[in-house]
């Protein structure tokens, strides 16, 4: 006989299937740029899993976010303490490959995705069989950790920064707490841009520097200047090599 537990499960698993086929009734929505987030069981893609998934668009607008039941992998008492997610929080929850063919949707229409730390949500994610296509991958993460500098020298890298301070330097408002999946990626998509803009401007030496990522015509018809320029000088050193092997042939006999 089942336990009043174990109804509670069988319900809220028959009302996600509900959710997900009249999700499944319309295209989802898709954004050119999204940030996405992962909770997970530990930190390690092939021995553990997702139990949170959130995407957002560049306007902050949710086009994903479901809690996962990640099967059976192993979960550390860390991540739990971290995202306070458990095992019986994820019981009757759906997998995350029931809810494939939507995440899978939304990456291929993506052109940018931007993540905290975004390799480790996308090593998960591939892991389980959902990869992008064509996007560009952002990682503020490493960015924020540029911007402010701590190097390691030990590492031979820059000290990596938590998402908390970040949002804390450009004075994000957390509307839930930090370590939700939707939480993060909320204050990671807020944080982007200005971290994006300190960034460019370290790098350019303390100026600002707008970039739309095309290319100016008139740096268009210099870069196609200085092709034809290289062009003509490889076919004149050519002809020079062959003029002179002539030379050569003619001398011996």
């Amino acid at each position: 006989m089942a336990t009043s537990r174990q109804k509670e499960i069988e319900r809220i698993h028959e009302e996600r299937l509900a959710r997900l086929q009249e999700m499944l009734k319309e295209p989802p929505k898709t954004a050119s740029t999204i940030c996405i987030d992962t909770e997970t069981t530990g930190l390690k893609p092939e021995e553990n899993g997702i139990v949170e998934l959130a995407i957002v668009s560049a306007e902050s607008e949710i086009l994903f976010h479901e809690r996962l039941n990640p099967g059976d992998v192993r979960w550390t008492r860390k991540a739990t303490e971290v995202n306070g997610i458990s095992r019986k929080d994820v019981a009757g929850e759906l997998t995350l490959d029931d809810y494939r063919p939507i995440i899978q949707a939304i990456f291929d229409a993506a052109d940018t995705i931007i993540g905290y730390n975004t390799d480790f949500d996308l090593d998960f994610l591939a892991e389980n069989g959902i990869i992008p296509r064509h996007a560009k991958v952002v990682d503020v993460m490493t960015m924020y950790s540029y911007v402010v500098g701590q190097y390691d020298e030990y590492h031979g890298d820059y000290r990596y920064q938590k998402l908390t301070r970040c949002a804390a330097q450009y004075k994000y408002k957390w509307t839930e707490k930090a370590h939700g999946a939707l939480a993060d990626a909320l204050a990671t998509i807020y944080c982007y841009p200005k971290v994006a803009a300190a960034y460019d401007k370290k790098r350019n030496g303390g100026k600002e520097r707008k970039t739309s990522g095309k290319t100016s015509i008139k740096k268009q018809a210099a870069a196609g200047q200085q092709g034809c320029l290289v062009y003509l000088v490889s076919a004149a050193t050519f002809l020079l090599v062959v003029m002179g092997l002539i030379g050569t042939i003619i001398s011996a006999i």
